[in-house]
């Protein structure tokens, strides 16, 4: 496993990456609406993955289970980018296990 230090930022750093992945579906989308909406999405989790670098690491934690419900509220249809039909539940597993992960990981160590 990593160092803790480095682990956070690591983690920061995907859960921002994670975020702008619609930015970059929204463009290929072309619709304004969802250009809109995706660019606040991927700037609100780079902000939570920043806030926990500077705050607390289970803000980064918890922006991965909030990421999961991002996820899935993105459907075929509505104003939000069109992703490939696997994406979004490969990105629900995926962000609330490593959510849930991180969360039990720093968490513990919080408590001790």
């Amino acid at each position: 496993m990593l160092p803790e230090p480095l682990a956070q930022q690591w983690a920061a750093l995907l859960l921002a990456m994670i975020g702008g992945a619609y930015v970059g579906f929204a463009a290929r989308d072309g619709r304004p609406g969802a250009n809109h909406i995706e660019l606040a999405g991927g700037l609100l989790f780079a902000g939570i993955g920043l806030a926990g670098l500077h705050f607390n690491p289970l803000l980064i934690a918890a922006g991965y289970v909030a990421h999961g419900f991002w996820d899935l509220v993105h459907h075929r249809h509505g104003p939000y980018a069109i992703t490939p039909r696997w994406y979004i539940p490969f990105c629900v597993v995926y962000d609330w296990i490593i959510g849930a992960f991180l969360l039990i990981w720093w968490g513990v160590r919080l408590v001790r």
